[in-house]
C-alpha cells in the first residue's frame, strides 16, 4: 500500500535536529519542545549511503502506537514549514518516498546523543526518546531536502495537516499531486 505522512520541519536533511526554526505554532510536540523525533530519521541513511543493503532505523510519528499492522510498499513524506530563517515560503512540501518500510519497535535513540544534538540547536528540554519504529534499506530511500527556490509544494485539504497516515487510494487529491510532482521533477 502507498501512504503519505508528515515529518516535522528540518534544515539538516533529517540527519539531526535543526531547532525551532520552521516549526509550526499550536498544540504540537514540535512547538512545545523545539524539535520532533523524526529529525533523526535519516541519520543512519546519511552515514551509510554507500551501502545499499544497509538497514536503517528511525522514528515516524504516524506509527507511534498506531498503524503498526500496516504493510507499507511506499511511504511518501512531506513537511509543513512555518515561518523560517532559510528563506523558504511557509507551506507544505513533498520530500520524496521510502519503499518497503517495516514498522516495528526496536531500540531507542542514545540519550547522550539526543541531549548533545538538542543543545547544539539551543533546545534545553530533554524528554525521554521514544523507540525507533521503522526500518528501511538505504537503496529504498528517494528523498529531497527542501532548499530555497527548489521546493516541491503540495496542497493539502483541511484535516490533512496532521501527523497521520494517509492512504493514497482514499485520498485521491494527494495521489494525483504526487504523480504530478514526480513527473515534473523526474523523480
Amino acid at each position: 500500500m502507498d501512504y503519505l505522512t508528515r515529518l516535522t520541519p528540518n534544515f539538516f536533511c533529517w540527519e539531526k535536529p535543526s531547532g525551532r526554526d520552521g516549526k509550526c505554532k499550536g498544540q504540537l510536540f514540535e512547538d512545545g519542545n523545539g524539535f520532533g523525533w523524526e529529525e533523526w530519521l535519516l541519520k543512519d541513511y546519511h552515514a551509510n549511503k554507500n551501502k545499499p543493503e544497509h538497514v536503517c532505523t528511525g522514528f515516524i510519528q504516524a506509527f507511534n502506537g498506531k498503524n503498526q499492522n500496516r504493510a507499507v510498499t511506499t511511504l511518501h513524506l512531506y513537511t509543513r514549514l512555518c515561518n523560517n530563517q532559510s528563506g523558504i515560503a511557509p507551506g507544505c512540501y513533498y520530500l520524496g518516498w521510502i519503499d518497503y518500510v517495516i514498522i516495528e519497535n526496536n531500540e531507542s535513540l542514545e540519550l547522550d546523543e539526543v541531549n548533545e544534538s538538542l543543545l547544539n540547536v539551543d533546545v534545553h528540554q530533554f524528554p525521554a526518546p521514544p523507540f525507533q519504529n521503522v526500518k528501511f534499506k538505504v537503496k529504498n530511500v528517494h528523498f529531497h531536502c527542501p532548499k530555497k527556490n527548489k521546493t516541491m509544494s503540495i496542497n493539502l485539504d483541511v484535516g490533512q495537516f496532521r501527523f497521520a497516515l494517509y492512504d493514497l487510494n482514499t485520498h485521491k487529491n494527494l495521489q494525483s499531486q504526487i504523480k504530478t510532482i514526480r513527473k515534473k521533477y523526474n523523480l
